[in-house]
């Protein structure tokens, strides 16, 4: 694609997918732009990509084609409306992985030549192993559509759906990351109790997650039968599941889910 891609905001995220882009060849490093307030973010991304950094945001529009809106919740009204008068009836398109804001938000302020696509990432992007989930409904061309699915691509798997389960989408890989994290520190805390080294612990914990989720991922077996596969009458492994279950885990993960979901629900409508 010969449009020009910018990124507003590299914290975490954004630098994530600038360094999948440029590991997957997808880009060079002197051919994306780079927006920020902080000098020392610009710097540090200079140091790790040879990105073109901006600090003036108009120098920065005008040599932009594709935005790549990766900015935290609580200041994108502001930076949009910043952003509105300045790419009306420019040809511009947005690539947007802010939380909680669904499409109608943005053309609450943005005009409606403005082309949109939500995307909702998660952290493991940190390590080319995210799960984006792209917005069915959108306003880009399809070249836009195909390059931004290559960018995500580049940092994990990706899927596409309908903006109105992009809150169940929250409920499972949004945050789904952090029940994962809080579920490899118990079990490296119970390993702890019965007498390994934490590192060790952490270790077998977390490799055993990475190792259960890829079986599932390239397999066609249900989970279920992969947990009943490992579990051999009267042995260690069905008497741990049944404690899982007298103490209510699969119940507490899915209420989980659902709370996760309904936050976003009302995030997505304005409230705090």
């Amino acid at each position: 694609m010969n449009k020009r891609l910018g990124f507003m905001g590299c914290g975490n995220m954004g630098s994530a997918v600038i360094n999948g882009i440029c590991a997957a060849k997808l880009l060079k490093g002197q051919e994306i732009n780079v927006y920020d307030v902080s000098q020392e973010r610009l710097i540090a991304m200079v140091d790790e990509y040879q990105v073109n950094p901006y600090k003036d945001l108009d120098r920065f529009l005008e040599n932009t084609d594709v935005i790549f809106l990766a900015v935290k919740p609580q200041i994108c009204q502001s930076v949009l409306s910043d952003l509105a008068p300045r790419i009306k009836g420019r040809n511009k398109a947005i690539l947007t992985i802010v939380a909680g804001w669904p499409n109608a938000r943005y053309y609450e302020t943005l005009s409606e030549d403005v082309r949109l696509l939500r995307i909702m990432p998660n952290t493991p992007a940190l390590c080319c192993k995210a799960m984006s989930v792209l917005c069915a409904e959108n306003t880009l061309t399809e070249e836009e559509f195909a390059f931004a699915r290559q960018i995500f691509e580049a940092v994990g798997q990706v899927e596409v759906l309908s903006e109105h389960l992009f809150d169940a989408v929250t409920g499972v890989s949004g945050s789904g990351p952090a029940y994962v994290f809080l579920l490899i520190e118990a079990m490296a805390n119970g390993g702890v109790l019965m007498g390994l080294p934490a590192p060790t612990a952490r270790k077998l914990a977390a490799q055993t997650f990475a190792g259960a989720a890829e079986m599932v991922l390239i397999g066609d077996q249900h989970p279920a039968a992969l947990k009943d596969a490992v579990s051999s009458p009267a042995g260690t492994t069905i008497e741990a599941l049944y404690q899982l279950e007298k103490a209510g885990v699969r119940g507490a993960m899915i209420s989980a889910v659902e709370s996760a979901a309904r936050r976003s629900e009302e995030l997505a409508k304005g409230s705090k």
